[in-house]
């Protein structure tokens, strides 16, 4: 995979993952549609496999598969000696876990009585790590110095690394 096509895809799915993780999926639990935030996960998980698979340069990794298998693919990635993101196979294992109950939780839903309000809260917790550690790790391989743990910030600074200028307008 060429580096500006490589750049070019991470771009992207730092995009999505902004989108439908950090900004859609708390606003479509405020409003209570769990369908839509439901929907916003899966988008998420999908753009943030396919986030560990770019950083890890898919000439050295390989490509991300098809969905059956893609996270079997993030354990075996996880397990490869200087795997970068390891972490985040775990914690994406857990937005698929509590993501049910945090979108139609109701009282007594498999949280003891307690609601949605704990699953909603690990929920977006776990975005907030995977979002973090994909940070970091732009920032350690040095396409992006922005500090700020909102993904939507660094689609500039590596957009700005695309040197194919039909890729740069996409």
């Amino acid at each position: 995979m060429p580096e500006d096509v490589r750049l070019a895809h991470l771009s992207r799915r730092l995009g999505m993952m902004a989108q439908a993780g950090q900004y859609n999926v708390p606003r479509m639990l405020g409003r209570g549609d769990g369908e839509a935030a439901f929907l916003s996960i899966g988008e998420f998980v999908r753009a943030s496999a396919s986030a560990v698979f770019l950083l890890n340069r898919p000439t050295v990794v390989g490509y991300l598969p098809y969905y059956k298998w893609q996270f079997a693919a993030l354990r075996r990635l996880a397990e490869r000696p200087l795997s970068r993101l390891p972490e985040v196979h775990g914690d994406l294992t857990g937005v698929m876990r509590v993501a049910s109950a945090a979108c139609w939780g109701g009282e007594g839903f498999g949280e003891g009585g307690k609601g949605a309000g704990p699953a909603r809260i690990a929920l977006m917790d776990r975005i907030e790590a995977v979002c973090a550690a994909v940070a970091a790790e732009v920032r350690a391989q040095r396409l992006s110095d922005e500090p700020s743990g909102f993904l939507e910030h660094h689609r500039a600074a590596i957009a700005a690394r695309i040197t194919d200028p039909w890729l740069r307008q996409q």
